[in-house]
């Protein structure tokens, strides 16, 4: 048991998901106020304590079952360098400190990562063994995220945010798992019922009607009349674009099977991901801070 054992437990490079917690602070317009930024930070990096600590729960219920996958045997609990019982000392230490930071920025903040964990909890005892139960229950995990970037700001957060989340969230989860269901065997599939319940045909059907549905909710979302209010004009619909090349991208590594068993990672291993990202939210900020209005009133009459 060494201190690389409890990094490597602790995916700090799974830490890229807990920037959905920032999200409210760009759209918020409060990107540019020091204490508001220093207050979503401090929330995205509680976020990362949190989702450190469930995944020593995590591993600890799946112990048995990671012991047999050629990939993650050597994982520091499957292969007992990490006890059971100390992965659940850990998980229960780092919750609890995680909580009990919380208050200090947040009332509303401790009470959305209380929520975080009992849902986390739940998969990872229960809900992950059940078909699209444990997909829901990530994407929902996502959408708490948002919810948390939110209360710690004390600004209203936006249902059709949520929503295009939720759906991109579960985008990415349904892609792991057909991942995982091409490399798992018939001892895995025992132990995960879930996936025996999951056929492949309906896992790329239901990624194909998420896809879609991801691209409508966002476009909806730019030129619905409250972000027209909000931000002075539609501008933000030239970013969907965007948004339609990544999700097509990403359907492209699903089915040449690269890179979906961390599908969050995706922007930092593919450049094509990691370039549409940067480029979202470049033009997701000049549009939110600077040119949202005369680009709203030129896109509603025209140029000419």
């Amino acid at each position: 048991m060494s201190i690389r054992d409890f990094v490597i437990t602790s995916r700090p490079l799974q830490w890229i998901k807990n920037s959905f917690v920032l999200a409210p602070l760009v759209f918020a317009e409060r990107l540019t106020d020091p204490e508001s930024v220093l207050t979503s930070f401090g929330a995205g990096f509680l976020f990362c304590l949190l989702s450190s600590s469930v995944y020593y729960l995590n591993d600890g219920f799946d112990r048995e079952i990671d012991r047999l996958d050629a990939r993650k045997r050597m994982r520091p609990i499957a292969s007992g360098r990490i006890t059971q019982r100390v992965a659940f000392y850990v998980a229960i230490i780092g919750i609890a400190t995680c909580l009990l930071c919380s208050m200090l920025l947040s009332g509303s903040l401790t009470v959305v990562l209380s929520l975080y964990s009992v849902l986390m909890i739940a998969y990872s005892a229960i809900l992950r063994k059940v078909a699209f139960a444990d997909v829901i229950s990530i994407a929902l995990g996502f959408v708490l995220r948002v919810v948390a970037g939110s209360v710690v700001l004390d600004v209203p957060f936006s249902v059709w945010l949520l929503i295009c989340t939720f759906f991109i969230a579960v985008l990415l989860a349904i892609g792991k798992r057909l991942g995982e269901l091409s490399d798992m065997d018939d001892a895995l599939s025992v132990n995960r019922p879930s996936f025996m319940m999951a056929d492949k045909s309906v896992l790329d059907m239901s990624l194909g009607v998420v896809a879609a549905s991801t691209v409508v909710s966002y476009t909806l979302y730019t030129v619905s009349d409250m972000t027209a209010s909000k931000f002075d004009g539609s501008g933000l619909v030239l970013t969907v674009p965007l948004v339609l090349y990544g999700v097509m991208r990403y359907l492209y590594l699903v089915s040449i099977g690269k890179g979906i068993h961390n599908p969050s990672l995706l922007v930092l291993t593919d450049k094509g991901i990691r370039y549409v990202v940067f480029v979202w939210l470049l033009l997701v900020i000049l549009i939110i801070y600077f040119v949202g209005g005369d680009l709203g009133s030129t896109m509603s009459y025209g140029a000419g």
